[in-house]
Order: structure tokens, then sequence, then C-alpha cells
């Protein structure tokens, strides 16, 4: 397929038309979420629970927000935030499990506060939508960035739209997504925009800091001559989540809270144990064609492999003057050295490396010849994880 010979119209057209149809799984999912019941009508895509300890906010019960029969998923903290981001709000420190820690991401609760007009209602339903909104500004922006007219080019627009990650932080209302569309405007962009966009990155989440290296132009050589800007550019990255971490810990700090106990470990030692609990789900029970059970457990298996091969593509093509390689070389540090209390849950690693997943697409583009489609098909055999779990609607067994 090449539609580099189409007119510049119809090669419009079909951009949007093949971005629209990829994106139409987490487009329908969202959409099946809404309920007529709650004033919050899509309360359900931020997994409020039930038997949680944390005492939600007195504005939360009264939108009667949809719950499940469980503790609900890390959606139901930054939603609550969404109601009062200057944490002003005294109730705020009982609703959260660790005030800190979930603070000092306020970026997507500040935003969803901003759209919800000061209405609880519409401020829980802006924080359960605007993950769409970023899924769709990051496919606006590969395709601004690729200008695909090749097979390879949609392959990849595709490779990472669909990517677990991208789906599990909509179907949960995270802000792993946000951070991760920010983190590539920031590489994409460069300069000064792309300042702006990686700042807005860490107060998302504060993880972005490992896509700093994208704000470096050119090899290595090049670097010192430029250290000055470059000095200034980490500056105006760093120092918003600095002042707004020492506001939160003046808020919030309690001696002896941690949090993300378990998250590093040695490397690979946490991968491994994290496949060895996804193979023992796969084995517990008989695989069956007809369920998307059996499927979605095949799938949990093969996921950890697939960001295997990222790393190792990452870590063996070496491209210095790409901002997106630049930027999956920190991931990739991260990425090996995940410990069990994340690889235990797909959900949580899978998300967490969103930028790692990009990276790799978007560095993948300079491959050439054959290699480029086996590293494509065996760096994207996860993808179905994301897939049948969102597409439930679609296919209910």
């Amino acid at each position: 397929m090449n539609t580099g010979g189409l007119p510049i119209l119809a090669r419009v057209w079909f951009r949007a038309g093949f971005a629209a149809l990829v994106c139409l799984p987490a487009v329908l999912h969202v959409r099946a979420r809404y309920s007529g019941d709650s004033p919050a009508h899509y309360s359900a895509l931020i997994h409020f629970g039930s038997t949680l300890e944390c005492k939600p906010l007195p504005e939360v019960d009264a939108a009667r927000v949809v719950r499940r029969p469980n503790s609900g998923y890390d959606g139901q903290f930054y939603a609550q935030l969404a109601v009062d981001p200057t944490l002003q709000n005294p109730a705020l420190r009982e609703a959260l499990d660790n005030p800190e820690y979930r603070a000092r991401r306020i970026l997507v609760p500040a935003l969803a506060h901003v759209f919800g007009l000061g209405s609880v209602p519409r401020i829980l339903d802006a924080y359960a939508l605007i993950n769409v909104l970023f899924y769709l500004a990051l496919a606006v922006g590969l395709m601004a960035f690729l200008r695909p007219t090749t097979g390879r080019d949609y392959a990849i627009i595709a490779g990472a739209l669909v990517s677990p990650g991208a789906l599990i932080s909509i179907m949960r209302a995270l802000t792993d997504l946000p951070s991760a569309t920010l983190g590539f405007y920031g590489a994409a962009l460069g300069g000064g925009l792309g300042t702006v966009g990686l700042a807005g990155a860490l107060l998302a989440r504060e993880t972005a800091i490992l896509s700093l290296p994208a704000l470096l132009s050119g090899g290595p050589r090049e670097w010192w001559p430029q250290r000055g800007l470059l000095t200034l550019r980490l500056l105006a990255v760093i120092l918003p989540l600095l002042a707004w971490g020492w506001f939160v810990h003046a808020q919030y700090h309690q001696p002896g809270a941690s949090a993300g106990t378990g998250n590093l470990t040695l490397p690979f030692s946490g991968w491994w144990t994290g496949w060895q609990h996804a193979l023992d789900r796969l084995t517990a029970t008989a695989f069956e064609l007809r369920s998307k059970g059996s499927w979605f457990r095949l799938s949990e298996v093969l996921l950890m492999p697939a960001f295997m091969v990222q790393v190792t593509y990452l870590l063996h093509r070496r491209r210095w003057d790409c901002p997106f390689w630049r930027m999956g070389a920190a991931w990739t540090a991260l990425a090996i050295c995940l410990g069990p209390a994340v690889t235990a849950e797909q959900f949580a690693y899978a998300r967490a490396l969103i930028p790692l997943t990009l990276a790799f697409f978007l560095s993948l583009r300079l491959e050439r010849g054959h290699a480029f489609w086996w590293w494509l098909i065996l760096g994207n055999i996860g993808a179905p994880y994301g897939l049948i779990d969102i597409c439930t609607i679609l296919w209910p067994r």
C-alpha cells in the first residue's frame, strides 16, 4: 500500500479514516460505559470501589458514582483530586490512599476541574473522558509527525494506538496516557514547545522525567556546545514539578508514609516472577477456543515477551540522533528493573511503559528491509491483551 500518489485531499481523508478506524474500539468501549442512572454519566470508567477503606469525598457520594464490588483502582483517587486540585478540601486527606504520592500528579485532575466548570458530576465526567481527548491528540500527533504514505507508516501508527498500555489507561481513567502523549509531543516538537510538553508530562506523572533525553539534539558530540541552552530547558521542565512537589509536601507530608515499595528490583527478576504468574493463570484452566477468558490469559503470557522485544530493539539499534530513541533508551533502564509489585499485574506494567512502546514504534520507522516487519510483529504480539479487554462489549463471553 502506498498513498503517496493520491491527491493531497484524498490523502488527508484516508489518514483521517484510518485513524478513526483504529480508535473505534476505544471509543465504543467508552460509549458502552455510559450510565443514565448517575449524574456523573461516565463514572464507571473511573473504577470507584465499594470496599475501599478510604472515605470518599461527600461531593463524590452525592454524585451517585458507579461503584464496583471491590476496592476499585487508582483512577478513583485522581478523580477526587479533580474535585479540588488546590488541595484545600480537608476531606481529601481521608479520600486518598496516599495523599502526597497521588497529589504530585496534578495535571490531569486540574484539567478535569477546569473542563467541569465547577460542577462535580461534570468534573468527574471530564476526568473519566480526558484520556479519550489525549488519545485523539496522540493519533493526530502521530499522523502529523509521520505523514504516512506507506504500509509501514500505517502499521507503526496502528501499533502505537492499540498498544495495551494506552487502552488500559482509557479503560481505567488513569494518568499514564496523558503523560505519555505530552512526552510524545515533547520529543516530536523539541525546542521551546517540546520543553512545555515535557514539563506537562512530569506534572501528570513524575516518571516522565525519563523522557528528558528527548530534549537533547543530535549526537553526544553536539551536547556540550549546547550545554547552556540545554540546562535552561531542563530547568524549565523540572522546576514546575519541584515547586508543586514542595507545595504538596507542605500540605500532606506524613512521616513514615511510603509509596512504590516493590516497584523496582534487580534487572529482569521482576519480569521472570510476573511471567510465571501469567503462565500459571493460563495453565490453571483448560483452554477454550470460544472463551474470551482463555484468549485473554494467553495474551497475558505474550505481553511480557513483547516488552522484552521492545527493550532489546532499543538497546540493539542505537540511534543517538533520534529523539524517540534517546527517550526509549532511558525508559529501558526502568523497564528491566521493574519489581514484582508492578510486573505481577499486566495492567500495571503495560500502562507504566507506554512511553517505551511509543519510543519503540517511532524508532522502528528508521529500520530498513524485512527486519522492520519482524521487529514490528514480535514487539506487538502483546497487543491482543488490551484489545480483548477493551472489546468486551463486542465479545461479551
